[in-house]
């Protein structure tokens, strides 16, 4: 009898343990929750900062009771636009692993935010594998930096639009603001290139993009159109930006 009792008791724990495994594994909590729960499970933040060449520094951890409640109430004041996603013109200046504790027998929620910040004052953020992307006020967003010791950076625009073409300049005119770009190609090619008739060559003239020391052969860009332009210089591009020197 006391076996039975035993056996049965065992068995109740088993199947109790397999539901509440089974509904842990069912809860998975997502991006939209953390921003409906003010973000209340906060536990910690990971920050690294770019360096010049486009390298990150050393993670910081960001785990004091003080600094991390600041953190959460920063984070719920971002405007968040969802189901979109966008270009940035630049590297991010901060990367920040968000880390959530749902619940003490599961992992640790991770939510890596990408944080431009610029000259105007606000910032920008986007979040790794969510087509979201958030603003933040001037007053948020200079807390945020002062908290992580970074300074306002130049102005980042959101690009929603697909560029018309990414490739190398293979040369380029300054005086009449032509350029002429080549798709799927080396840099080295690229700085090597000789035949400028070849119709793989793109040629592009600029519509306020200045050229004068910001671009030169070799340099990698995407392009955005405007409009067709003066004879035998194709279109007019609206937006440059270089993503590679």
């Amino acid at each position: 009898m006391v076996l039975k009792k035993k056996i049965g008791f065992l068995s109740v724990c088993l199947i109790s343990m397999l539901l509440l495994i089974g509904c842990n594994q069912d809860q998975v909590i997502g991006f939209d929750e953390t921003i409906e729960t003010d973000m209340k499970q906060l536990s910690r933040v990971d920050v690294q900062q770019i360096n010049s060449d486009g390298s990150f520094e050393d993670v910081t951890t960001i785990g004091d009771k003080d600094s991390v409640d600041l953190l959460r109430k920063i984070f719920v004041q971002i405007e968040w636009e969802q189901d979109k996603k966008v270009t940035m013109s630049r590297d991010e200046d901060v990367k920040a692993n968000l880390f959530f504790n749902w619940d003490k027998n599961m992992p640790e929620r991770i939510f890596e935010y990408s944080i431009w910040f610029e000259t105007g004052g606000n910032a920008t953020i986007t979040v790794s594998d969510e087509n979201a992307y958030g603003r933040l006020d001037k007053v948020n967003a200079q807390t945020l930096s002062d908290l992580i010791a970074i300074s306002p950076l130049p102005l980042t625009e959101i690009i929603t639009e697909e560029p018309l073409i990414i490739g190398y300049i293979v040369e380029i005119n300054e005086e009449k603001q032509v350029i002429a770009i080549v798709e799927n190609i080396t840099k080295k090619e690229a700085i090597d290139w000789k035949d400028s008739q070849s119709l793989d060559v793109h040629w592009l003239s600029s519509n306020g993009t200045k050229f004068e020391g910001e671009l030169v052969k070799g340099n990698k860009i995407a392009v955005w159109k405007s409009g067709n332009g003066p004879e035998k210089t194709g279109e007019i591009a609206k937006r440059i930006i270089v993503l590679e020197k």
